[in-house]
Order: structure tokens, then sequence, then C-alpha cells
């Protein structure tokens, strides 16, 4: 007698709409993400999650584009000097090793 009750209390209970569910339950206007067919709902998140990548990519393409605007044009030439200090020491020693390999030594 129970069980009977109980059904037919489940029977009268009327299916959801989509306007009494909250905006982020909706996959559409007259759908809701558990009436959504499995297709619908894999290529919804497919798309949300390349379009996520390719936002990461763009964010961290600005970023270093950022940072190697920033190096060029401020660090760059406040470290100059400093290169071509190294670069004249590199050449003086490359000449000194020129200059023992002309004359030999004796043994």
């Amino acid at each position: 007698m129970k069980l009977k009750a109980m059904s037919k209390s489940q029977d009268s209970i009327p299916p959801v709409e989509a306007q009494s569910v909250a905006k982020q339950d909706q996959v559409s206007p007259v759908a809701t993400i558990y009436d959504a067919s499995l297709s619908s709902v894999f290529w919804r998140n497919f798309l949300a999650g390349v379009a996520r990548g390719l936002g990461g990519i763009l964010i961290n393409v600005i970023f270093l584009l950022f940072i190697s605007l920033v190096v060029m044009n401020w660090l760059l030439p406040r470290v100059q000097p400093l290169f071509d200090t190294y670069q004249k020491a590199i050449n003086s020693l490359d000449g000194i090793g020129q200059t023992t390999q002309r004359f030999t030594l004796p043994n």
C-alpha cells in the first residue's frame, strides 16, 4: 500500500522546466545540462578547453614580448659596455695565443 502511494506522488511531480533552473545549469533555453546529450556536452567542453588553451598561449606570448621589449630597450643598453669589454678581452687572449704559436720553444 505504501509503495503505491509513493509511486502516485512521484508521478504527480511535474518535470523541471528550464526557466526554473539556475542559469549556469542551462544548456539552452529549453534544456538543462541534465537533459543534454553526451555529444553536445562533450563538444561544448572541448571547445571551452581549446579556447582556454589558446587564451593561455596568447597571454604567455604577450608577456614574453613585453619582457623582451623591456630587456632590449632598458637592460641591454646598460650592460652593453660590459659585453664590449668582455669581447675585447677575448680578442686580446686570442692574439696572445697566436703570437705564442709563431715562436717555437726550445726543449
